[in-house]
């Protein structure tokens, strides 16, 4: 899995409990979902986008 290396820009929402983490230039063609775990694809194949669900769940506190 290539991760491009543009910024990335990151979110977390409260109310839902998903942390977003996103690239501020590249688009999601397509999306794969892995249990709480969403990837978004540019359309060349690089990932530019996690978004966590459950996120207090599935990441360790220290990260949030």
């Amino acid at each position: 899995m290539q991760i491009g290396t543009r910024s990335l820009h990151a979110d977390y929402d409260e109310q839902s409990d998903t942390l977003y983490l996103r690239s501020e230039k590249e688009k999601a063609a397509a999306s794969v979902s892995i249990g709480n775990l969403i990837i978004d694809y540019a359309k060349d194949g690089t990932v530019v986008g996690l978004e966590f669900l459950n996120a207090t769940e599935s990441i360790p506190p220290l990260l949030l």
